[in-house]
């Protein structure tokens, strides 16, 4: 029976990823022939990409709350999740920058700034910033869509991951409190995570 189950949820979690990764694709996908190499360093630092954990607890969180049945808000909870899968990639692209956290590689790859240079990986996660604000503005009901913008504008300020990014830096070369560590894990990892929690809380109220 726990294999069973094992299975399903397995199962779930897969056909999540690959609808959130689609739609990333889908949101990623630009028509004009201007900025080329912009966009191909935009499209780079999120496909492929990580474990999706964010936009996944999205998902999975507004299922739950509404029983797991075909509900009217699902395209917009899908919206919301790709939305903060790309704050959290922009904010990657931005973490590994030699003047931040100086990281040379990511997911095993070399990081955007390594491949594309400084300028275009800094003007790349301020796209994949507008881009987020840009979709979680279209959700169908207009107080939901600024409630959503709210949500995330506050996990992502001074007093969320981009505080917990600032005490990151402040704070590398130093021996760490545990409190300093605590804060860092809440603000810089787990702003986005209680973001994605209240989006879901916020859409599974849809009527």
């Amino acid at each position: 029976m726990k294999r069973e189950y094992d299975l399903l949820l397995q199962k779930y979690f897969e056909t999540r990823f690959e609808l959130i990764d689609q739609e990333l694709k889908n949101a990623l996908t630009f028509e004009d022939k201007y900025a080329t190499e912009l966009k191909k360093a935009i499209y780079e630092a999120v496909i492929p990409g990580g474990k999706r954990w964010r936009p996944l607890l999205l998902l999975s969180m507004f299922e739950m709350l509404t029983g797991f049945k075909k509900h009217r808000a699902f395209p917009d909870a899908l919206k919301s999740s790709v939305a903060i899968e790309l704050l959290h990639n922009g904010a990657i692209v931005h973490d590994d920058l030699p003047s931040v956290m100086n990281r040379t590689k990511r997911r095993g790859q070399p990081a955007l700034h390594i491949k594309y240079g400084n300028a275009i990986a800094i003007l790349a996660a301020d796209a994949l910033y507008s881009l987020a604000y840009e979709i979680i503005s279209e959700l169908k009901n207009p107080e939901q869509s600024l409630e959503a913008i709210r949500i995330l504008s506050n996990a992502t300020k001074s007093y969320g991951m981009i505080g917990g990014q600032v005490v990151a830096l402040s704070s590398r070369h130093k021996v760490m409190k545990i409190n300093t560590l605590n804060y860092i894990d809440m603000k810089k990892v787990g702003s986005l995570l209680q973001a994605a929690a209240d989006i879901a809380c916020l859409l599974s109220s849809s009527r």
